[in-house]
C-alpha cells in the first residue's frame, strides 16, 4: 500500500493530479519577462501588434505618429507629457541658447507634420482621438469601437504615409 493521498488537491476523476492553473501574479512576470526582451510590448500600441489585432504597418504609423507629436511638443517648448520624451538639453542650468531662427523653422516643420497626419486621419474625429490616446498617451483602447476607430485612424494614416508624403 502506498501513501495516503493529500487531501487538498484537486483531482481528475480517474485519480491524477489536475494541471494547476497559471496563477495570475505569474502570468504578470511572464508578460513583464516577454516585455523585457521585446520593447515595443511596454506600449499599449506595441502589445496591439504582438497580439496581430494590429499589422506592423499599422504599428509603424502609430510609432510615425508618436514620434510627430513629441518633435511638435519639444519644438514648441512645452513640458513633456511623458518622462521618455524629455529632452535632457532644456534641463535648468545649461548654457545652450538655440538659435532663435532655427528654432522658428523647427517650429513651422514639426506643426506643418502634425497638422498633416491630423488630416490624414481626420481632424477632430473620433479616429483622431483614439489614435492620439493610444500612441501618445499610452492608453489601452476600450473596448470594440474604440479599436476599430483606432484601426481605421492608423490606416488612414498608413496609406497617406505610403502615398510618398512622408
Amino acid at each position: 500500500m502506498g501513501r495516503k493521498r493529500k487531501w487538498n488537491v484537486a483531482r481528475q476523476a480517474d485519480g491524477r493530479v489536475k494541471a494547476e492553473k497559471p496563477r495570475p501574479h505569474l502570468q504578470r512576470v511572464a508578460d513583464f519577462a516577454r516585455m523585457m526582451r521585446d520593447p515595443t510590448l511596454g506600449t499599449p500600441l506595441g502589445t496591439l501588434y504582438a497580439q496581430n489585432k494590429i499589422s506592423q504597418e499599422l504599428y509603424e504609423a502609430g510609432c510615425a505618429y508618436r514620434e510627430a507629436k513629441a518633435e511638435w511638443v519639444a519644438a514648441m517648448r512645452l513640458p513633456s507629457p511623458h518622462a521618455r520624451a524629455q529632452d535632457i538639453s532644456r534641463v535648468h542650468g545649461l548654457a545652450i541658447e538655440p538659435d532663435p531662427e532655427l528654432e522658428a523653422r523647427r517650429r513651422v516643420r514639426a506643426q506643418k507634420r502634425l497638422e498633416s497626419y491630423d488630416m490624414a486621419i481626420g481632424s477632430h474625429s473620433l479616429e483622431l482621438s483614439c489614435v492620439q490616446a493610444t500612441c501618445v498617451d499610452d492608453l489601452v483602447p476600450v473596448g470594440h469601437p474604440q479599436l476599430l476607430a483606432l484601426v481605421c485612424g492608423l490606416t488612414r494614416l498608413a496609406a497617406w504615409r505610403k502615398g510618398g508624403r512622408s
